[in-house]
């Protein structure tokens, strides 16, 4: 994201070039630093994002009161059974995400996926003013060929998110394993699973 303008000195608003290199690159990583976002983050199929875990922080601004990091269906998709859901495959690896909560923002989730084949490892996602993971599938199947099943998450922890840690609607038949949900539900359950 550097060779794309982006800056990770926790002061620049850093979407623009975030958002472009993601745009014109499958894979995208973030060197260490604080990357400031004022807009949405969206993820098409087969992206991959990753940085180097706790020093490769994404960081909301004020401005920012929606999801973080989204697929770019998730607006389409959310909270229904889509079977023509054409979003899969979307890899998080070694990045935290600081939602501001405390700091002057009062909405926003963290990330929110919908689409089969989502894996995610460690990623920590705190300080969210809601909530802090929202996944989502259909009911097709969509395995991750190397693992055999629809999702993976492995050493994703949140913490101290507004609303629940994770809402968990799918992907099914996920691999779910060293992950910690906990001091968050300040107004909702920890975890939600609506399957």
């Amino acid at each position: 994201v550097k060779e794309y303008g982006a800056k990770g000195d926790g002061v620049a608003d850093d979407y623009e070039y975030i958002q472009n290199a993601i745009n014109n690159n499958r894979i995208v990583y973030f060197p260490e630093g604080v990357y400031c976002i004022s807009k949405t983050i969206k993820l098409r199929s087969g992206e991959y994002v990753f940085g180097v875990g706790n020093k490769s922080i994404i960081k909301r601004l004020n401005s920012l009161t929606g999801n973080m990091i989204e697929s770019v269906n998730w607006e389409l998709d959310h909270g229904t059974d889509n079977h023509d859901c054409v979003v899969e495959n979307i890899r998080i690896d070694n990045i935290a995400l600081d939602g501001s909560y405390g700091e002057g923002c009062s909405s926003g989730n963290g990330i929110c996926i919908y689409g089969g084949g989502t894996l995610m490892e460690n990623v920590n996602i705190y300080n969210q003013p809601e909530n802090g993971l929202w996944t989502e599938y259909n009911s097709y199947q969509n395995t991750i060929p190397e693992l055999g099943n629809e999702g993976y998450f492995n050493n994703v922890r949140i913490k101290n998110c507004g609303k629940t840690g994770w809402i968990f609607n799918g992907p099914h038949d996920s691999d779910i394993s060293n992950c910690i949900v906990g001091t968050n539900s300040r107004i909702s359950p920890a975890v939600k699973l609506l399957y």
